[in-house]
């Protein structure tokens, strides 16, 4: 009976035993608190971090800086067509365009220089007034920066953004002279324009023109500024010059003297040239009608010539500005050029640096300034642009630095107090055609004055 009971306690304890294990073997793990709250922590990260992984990365706000850019015509226009272009490429800077006349903004910057106020990031420049400006001490010593590109511009361009050694400007475009023809006004009167080379080939032109009731050009009179600069043209590309290099008034100027006797006695007398006021829309009518047959212009003036007198496409063709004598230098002349300057108070310096290197210097800017605005680059790499070697479509499809093959820019002009200088110089040559004056009185006179009022 012991034993029955012994057997029955053992059995009872080993039941006992194999049921605490096997509930230890099937018992879950039950996290603390704060072990759960650390889960749920670590859960929530991984869960941010997947959707960070799978959301797009917002993009960073870029801060752009207005350039505002004072201009004018044809600057304008091609600006107006590169800067989309530019600010996908620059997209910290907004360019802010303002438009006005040239003189308008000259006389405007030269007001704001002096009190500091509404000055502009960039402004653009006739050259040949640049002088002024410059010697203010008020623009931007872009020396450093433009160092790399002086080479590459025309001789006679970076010598007029040079004052005292510095460069204050970028230039932008030169203006050279070229014959724009009526190719049917040469041939009415039986004349091959093609043969024409020397000023004495179109002299011979231009009498047979008039006994067919044409003119061979237009002359602007009164001559004022706009006539100084079209005979200034002709004297350019004899190499002349009314001013030295530091600024003195050429005395007894034997070159400038006989150039107006050559405007006056040669082309006056058999009333060559059609007389016409500044910007007389008529010039283009008789242009058309082939009263006047040819057109020395400069390259800024073609594209007018296309926005002006339309009816014109086809029948007008570009040659080469005529020589002075068979185996003479070829010399081009020019009516002026334009540059891009920094005011030294301007707000954004650095901004302004970058869109004058790109529209005077990178091929999207110059290409630009010619399809857009007809002006050729005073920057000779861009000449080699495929661009500038197309044909011209209005102008009978003439390439238009063929016309300029084989020619050298006139050396460097020295264009001191123009603004006072082109108005004596065209008192002069009125004075010269109305015959109150012979050419030789008329230049003596005027390089007195010259002497005198400029105290140069």
């Amino acid at each position: 009976m012991k034993k029955s009971i012994l057997w029955f306690i053992v059995l009872l304890v080993c039941v006992s035993l194999i049921a605490t294990f096997s509930l230890i073997g099937c018992k879950e793990d039950v996290p603390t608190t704060e072990e759960a709250e650390a889960e749920e922590e670590v859960d929530e990260a991984e869960a941010t971090e997947e959707v960070a992984e799978e959301a797009p990365a917002e993009e960073t706000a870029v801060e752009r800086v207005p350039v505002t850019i004072w201009c004018w015509g044809e600057a304008s226009w091609t600006i107006d067509e590169i800067e989309a272009s530019f600010e996908a490429e620059n997209p910290n800077i907004d360019l802010v365009k303002v438009e006005m006349g040239p003189w308008d903004l000259l006389d405007k910057l030269l007001a704001s220089m002096a009190t500091g106020e509404d000055l502009p990031d960039v402004a653009e420049m006739v050259r040949r007034m640049f002088q002024p400006y410059m010697e203010s001490g008020k623009m931007m010593d872009l020396t450093e920066k433009a160092t790399k590109y002086k080479d590459g511009f025309t001789e006679g361009s970076i010598a007029e953004v040079t004052y005292d050694g510095k460069i204050y400007g970028m230039p932008t475009e030169t203006s050279y002279t070229v014959m724009v023809i009526n190719m049917e006004a040469f041939e009415e009167a039986g004349i091959d324009y093609t043969s024409l080379v020397t000023w004495d080939d179109y002299i011979g032109a231009g009498k047979v023109l008039r006994e067919n009731d044409k003119y061979l050009m237009n002359l602007i009179v009164p001559a004022g500024a706009a006539g100084m600069m079209q005979w200034n043209m002709y004297f350019m590309s004899l190499g002349g010059n009314i001013f030295t290099e530091d600024g003195k008034v050429i005395r007894d100027n034997e070159l400038a003297r006989d150039t107006f006797k050559w405007y006056r006695d040669v082309l006056g007398p058999v009333s060559l040239l059609a007389p016409h006021p500044n910007s007389d829309p008529t010039v283009f009518t008789e242009l058309n009608a082939g009263t006047i047959a040819a057109y020395g212009l400069d390259t800024a003036q073609l594209k007018s010539v296309e926005l002006k007198a339309p009816d014109l496409e086809g029948k007008l063709t570009i040659v080469p500005w005529p020589v002075w004598s068979e185996g003479s230098e070829k010399l081009l002349g020019r009516w002026g050029g334009s540059a891009f300057t920094i005011p030294d108070e301007a707000e954004h310096k650095e901004e302004a640096w970058t869109f004058l290197e790109y529209i005077t210097t990178a091929d999207e800017g110059t290409q630009a300034m010619w399809e857009y605005g007809g002006l050729i680059t005073s920057y000779r790499p861009g000449w080699e642009l495929p661009a500038l070697r197309e044909p011209l479509e209005f102008f009978n499809d003439v390439v238009y630095l063929d016309s300029l093959t084989g020619y050298n820019a006139a050396p460097p002009y020295y264009w001191i107090d123009w603004a006072q200088t082109q108005d004596i110089v065209g008192v002069y040559i009125d004075k010269m055609f109305d015959g109150s004056m012979t050419p030789e009185e008329a230049w003596d006179t005027c390089e007195e004055e010259l002497v005198t009022k400029l105290g140069r």
